[in-house]
């Protein structure tokens, strides 16, 4: 049975981002939140603060109407072999990937360790997935996508002296297909090719007053420095 949306995030000792995630997007019945936290064995303070902080998410749940038993699940991730515990992390993205229609992996809760995993088998993952990121004071939250990060990562590889060459025409000011074609002196179906392609990569933005940089765009030419 297909999942609406998937809500996957590490566990640690507060409940509040996870919390902020799901007022963020409204979970619903059709949802799944899923808990991925440390193995302990047997009780420890640590276990029982994460299980204090299980608790109130319940609660939260509870105070929406939503049945825990049917809308959470815990997965618990023996920490011992840093790359056997990204096959974990991994596999446990993959199922819901194939399950869920839409994923949102929350980066601002639990263990250091688990949100790297986490980040690194999104990067794996071909399926876009929504990555979101809160200050630890609550007052700023980020939403990007694995697929911007790979294009950041990507750039050098993906980008051309000609996607470049677009990319400053555009940052200039040109949003039509001829304007760009005009300051590159490219033909506008060369010009058509690398905006669709850099469109792709989520470089660029395509708005009724024509194409305009993304903020990736912007920040992969400052980045690049090649202004």
């Amino acid at each position: 049975m297909k999942i609406q949306r998937v809500f996957i995030s590490p566990v640690g000792f507060t409940h509040t981002f996870i919390v902020d995630l799901l007022i963020k997007y409204k979970i619903s019945p059709g949802d799944k939140l899923v808990l991925i936290t440390k193995l302990e064995e047997g009780t420890s303070a640590t276990s029982m603060k994460i299980q204090e902080t299980i608790n109130k998410i319940r609660e939260y749940l509870l105070s929406f109407r939503l049945f825990p038993e049917r809308v959470m699940e815990i997965h618990h991730i023996d920490i011992k072999n840093f790359w056997q515990c990204l096959i974990s992390v991994f596999k446990i993205l993959e199922k819901y990937t194939e399950l869920g229609e839409e994923i949102f992996v929350n980066l601002s809760s639990g263990m250091r360790i688990l949100n790297i995993l986490l980040l690194l088998s999104a990067l794996i993952m071909p399926k876009t997935i929504n990555i979101f990121i809160e200050t630890e004071d609550g007052s700023k939250s980020f939403e990007i996508t694995n697929k911007e990060l790979k294009s950041l990562l990507d750039a050098k590889q993906i980008l051309s002296s000609t996607h470049i060459q677009v990319l400053k025409a555009i940052m200039s000011g040109k949003r039509r297909i001829r304007e760009i074609a005009d300051h590159t002196k490219l033909s506008a179906g060369t010009v058509s090719k690398y905006v669709s392609e850099l469109e792709k990569f989520v470089f660029v933005e395509r708005t009724p007053s024509g194409v305009q940089l993304s903020s990736l765009g912007e920040a992969i030419l400052h980045i690049l420095s090649i202004t």
